[in-house]
């Protein structure tokens, strides 16, 4: 399933995302505001999270790419039972700052509640990540 707006796609992962994945999880502000992703991070870590093995893969996780090229991850796990989810996203360094992940979680969140049939969606940053907390407040 993919989600899109006139920009950007929110896609499934696929194997030739494994080299782009290794990268940008091997960029130390990535690790720093999100600690369960593995650092180093190997292209067994990008597989396991491409395959949904890794506990730092969520129920649904996309791709954020924009011109067909990844630039980022946005994902969701979702609690049916109780109408909720809880939503997570980063963005590979050359994409920051270009409301790249404002978009993708306005296409997420509008898919949680319209699709999905949410009640309510839960963010959680870490109190020093600024930059997370303004794509949230947008």
């Amino acid at each position: 399933m993919e989600l899109r707006d006139v920009e950007l796609v929110l896609r499934p992962w696929v194997e030739d995302d494994v080299p782009w994945l290794v990268a940008a999880c091997n960029d130390p502000e990535i690790t720093r505001w999100i600690p369960v992703i593995p650092s180093p991070y190997t292209e067994e870590d990008a597989r396991a999270f491409i395959g949904g093995e890794s506990r730092s893969a969520p129920e649904h996780s996309f791709a954020i790419a924009v011109d067909e090229s990844p630039a980022g991850a946005i994902g969701m796990s979702v609690n049916s039972m109780n109408y909720r989810g809880r939503i997570g996203y980063w963005v590979a360094a050359p994409s920051r700052g270009a409301g790249v992940c404002t978009r993708a979680l306005r296409l997420a969140s509008r898919w949680a509640f319209d699709d999905l049939e949410l009640r309510r969606l839960e963010l959680i940053t870490d109190p020093d990540n600024v930059a997370s907390q303004r794509v949230a407040e947008k």
